[in-house]
């Protein structure tokens, strides 16, 4: 750990004095030791459980040495060490000591949660047999999509049995309960209400003792960010803030200066509100709402209602080039408002999460419909010498991209974590977009292809062939649905099963 840094050194003191088993490492180090500790070779884009791990000081001493735990003797370390990850190098010279002091204590009380739940499996021994009985209490079915939360989350360890399972989730239960309270019913729909949950998890565990003995001095419980967050995008913006437009602006001298007259404790902040005004310039409405929610994270308090108003504004903003792109009613704007803000609420945990990606795809729909789709023809400009143009535009390509991504994003609904309103909501409007999106496409391809059939020709002579052509023309607007393109093959498949 870098003693140099003073916020660091002061947080990691504080822990040290209230629980002698923690140490605060950096990510690196702690992800070194999961691997290790875990037998995990090859190369790994997501460590399992990189923010906490409990681990035995023999096994801990076998992979680093003590300095690099910024202690100087073994004798220091019980006989079982709870490993916190401190942030990243990069951040340390712009954290808080209330910032820092809040996120140890929440990686703490889960890492505490996880060995009061081992201590107790140990004391009664209870075997895989039983937490399978626990799982059934809670329902499979719920308990399946708990589990795909936990693995989407990176939060399970290689080769977890359902006793593992049960104690995750009963860690991940507990801290979004006292940390973040608004976030259980995105994480966990299917187990709402919670009234279950309390009763069968509050036989092992007193959660509200554990919070009071976890708390670092000098951390509050404060505000549940995120999910205020959320709840000021739904409310009319406040008035403007000059400082913050140009913030937002990304106006190169302008922010130099702004630079010049913070405290590093800001520049975070600072960078982020940036990268979020570069963003939206370029029109990534998606990214730029994201960047924006993390600012406000690291903002002041007293920038915080302004810094989501600037990710309201973009998220207003992709919903305005939505009814452009699908042409929904002015009444589903507002529909589709919350929708788009139900999934933001959950890209802050995780790098590219499926509620991430739903509103990437989302955003593709937007693109694709506000330009041109081109393909350049070598080949064929070549063999005319020149007289056909080397570019040639695909008129009825922007409809075929719509519906593709449209498909693409109802696949994803089963992944993203909402409640079941939110769930069935959104489910509804993008089913509602697909099912137009097709007809659309549909109702533009069958011209295209009755003038095909008539150039070959493929005539219709009496009523058998009428129908078989107009079968012939509906299998093959399925295919370009269902693909994206034709070719000879499905050309020649169809006709050969149809009576023309």
């Amino acid at each position: 750990m870098d003693a140099a840094d003073p916020v660091v050194e002061l947080v990691a003191r504080e822990l040290r004095a209230l629980d002698p088993s923690a140490c605060l490492i950096p990510g690196r180090i702690l992800r070194r030791v999961i691997r290790q500790d875990q037998g995990m070779t090859g190369l790994t884009l997501r460590v399992p459980h990189r923010k906490a791990y409990l681990i035995s000081r023999e096994r801990l001493l076998s992979i680093l040495d003590i300095g690099d735990l910024g202690l100087t003797s073994e004798s220091e370390l019980p006989e079982r060490v709870i490993l916190l990850s401190l942030p990243d190098l990069d951040d340390w010279p712009h954290l808080r000591p209330e910032t820092l002091r809040r996120q140890v204590w929440r990686l703490l009380f889960h890492s505490r949660v996880h060995a009061e739940f081992e201590q107790v499996r140990r004391t009664r021994n209870l075997s895989r047999a039983y937490f399978r009985e626990r799982i059934h209490e809670l329902g499979e079915v719920a308990f399946d999509e708990v589990r795909m939360v936990l693995t989407q989350e990176a939060l399970l360890l290689p080769d977890a049995g359902p006793d593992d399972q049960f104690i995750e989730f009963a860690a991940v239960y507990f801290e979004l309960k006292h940390f973040a309270p608004r976030a259980l019913d995105g994480y966990f729909p299917s187990l709402v209400p919670f009234d279950e949950v309390e009763r069968l998890l509050g036989t092992y565990v007193d959660d509200e003792a554990l919070l009071e003995a976890t708390r670092i001095p000098g951390a509050a419980e404060g505000l549940d960010l995120a999910g205020w967050e959320l709840q000021q995008l739904a409310s009319p913006p406040p008035e403007s803030d000059p400082v913050l437009d140009k913030m937002s602006a990304g106006l190169s001298g302008e922010m130099e200066a702004l630079k010049e007259q913070v405290t590093p404790a800001d520049r975070s902040y600072l960078r982020l509100l940036e990268r979020a005004g570069q963003a939206a310039q370029r029109g990534n409405s998606v990214r730029a709402s994201i960047l924006y929610l993390h600012a406000a994270h690291a903002a002041p308090p007293e920038k915080v209602t302004h810094t989501t108003r600037l990710a309201q504004e973009e998220i207003a903003r992709l919903t305005e080039r939505l009814q452009q792109a699908l042409g929904f009613p002015d009444e589903d704007r507002v529909r589709w408002k919350q929708a788009l803000i139900s999934l933001l609420r959950n890209t802050l945990r995780g790098f590219w999460t499926a509620e991430r990606r739903l509103l990437s795809d989302l955003q593709r729909v937007c693109v694709d419909s506000e330009r041109m789709v081109y393909v350049v023809d070598t080949w064929d400009w070549i063999r005319s010498f020149g007289r056909r143009p080397i570019k040639r535009a695909l008129p009825n390509q922007r409809e075929v991209l719509v519906a593709k991504h449209l498909r693409t994003a109802t696949g994803r609904l089963a992944s993203v974590r909402l409640t079941i309103e939110e769930r069935e909501e959104l489910t509804a409007l993008l089913e509602s977009a697909a099912h137009a999106s097709e007809t659309q496409l549909r109702t533009k391809l069958r011209p295209a292809l009755l003038r095909l059939l008539d150039e070959v020709p493929l005539p219709a002579q009496n009523v058998p062939e009428r129908v078989a052509r107009a079968k012939i023309v509906e299998e093959l607007s399925d295919k370009v649905v269902e693909r994206g393109y034709l070719n000879i093959g499905v050309l020649r498949d169809t006709i050969s099963r149809n009576q023309l």
